[in-house]
């Protein structure tokens, strides 16, 4: 009895161990396919261009004209966009989906 657990529990460590080093290898075959990213200038291929303030946002005009609505959206790496396009945002998204025109 104690011998056929003995082995059971051998065979599932080295079936654990088998799958961990086969996943291992196959991160290791895979690592030089993902794109590079820095988060400064590259977001998986995507371009990353920050405005005068140093958000990823277009430039905007400082004081607003007192005529125009502008709407703040913060938030965390999903906000940000991380791994999309800047016109892939939600808040791009969001704003070309308004119907109120937008301006700097």
């Amino acid at each position: 009895m104690r011998k056929n657990v003995l082995l059971a529990a051998t065979a599932l460590f080295l079936t654990l161990g088998l799958i961990l080093a086969g996943g291992e290898l196959a991160l290791r075959a895979t690592a030089g396919r993902i794109p590079k990213n820095d988060f400064k200038t590259v977001t998986w291929s995507h371009s990353v261009v920050n405005n005068a303030l140093g958000f990823r946002e277009r430039e905007v005009r400082i004081p607003k004209p007192p005529s125009l609505f502008r709407v703040m959206v913060l938030g965390d790496s999903l906000t940000w966009g991380a791994g999309l396009a800047t016109d892939q945002r939600y808040s791009d998204l969001l704003k070309h989906a308004c119907a109120m025109p937008f301006q700097d």
